[in-house]
């Protein structure tokens, strides 16, 4: 009997040191569960953190993509005013040149075309001016050769005097 109650005994005291351990080793268990839960909700929550830091980074990115390329868009599109600025520019200042030729050419024709004129209204009296000297030559000429004549037989001879 004392042997069968010391075996049931130290049966149930084996029992119960196990149910202890078991208790003890599920607590540990769950604290250490517990712990490794917190760990994990802090990791996630640095996760979501800096993943929340990179969305950020990425909006900041799109931003600056679409400000740069509404800058270039600017930027071409100002080029593109300027170039066509510049050719509508060059297109009048060629405009202006041919036209200033043009001018100049007509002036120059005209300026000739004056000089000739004047060449030869300036040649059509010299031609005048040389007949009617040549005419008045001639006619000087006759009238010296008709008073030589008349002095020829109106003036007295030696014998006169």
């Amino acid at each position: 009997g004392i042997n069968a109650e010391y075996g049931e005994s130290s049966v149930a005291s084996m029992a119960e040191e196990q149910t202890n351990q078991f208790n003890e080793l599920s607590e540990s268990i769950k604290a250490s569960i517990a712990a490794k839960k917190q760990e994990a909700l802090q990791d996630q929550r640095r996760i979501d953190a800096l993943q929340k830091n990179v969305n950020a980074l990425n909006d900041r990115c799109s931003m600056l993509e679409m400000a740069m390329e509404r800058e270039r868009s600017e930027r071409m599109q100002d080029t593109s005013d300027m170039q066509t600025q510049i050719s509508r520019d060059m297109h009048k200042l060629e405009v202006a040149i041919e036209t200033s030729k043009m001018n100049l050419e007509q002036r120059e024709s005209a300026a000739q075309q004056r000089m000739s004129d004047e060449n030869s209204r300036m040649l059509e009296r010299m031609d005048t001016d040389r007949k009617y000297l040549e005419s008045a030559m001639a006619y000087v000429r006759t009238s010296v050769e008709q008073e030589k004549s008349c002095l020829l037989y109106t003036s007295p001879s030696p014998r006169d005097s």
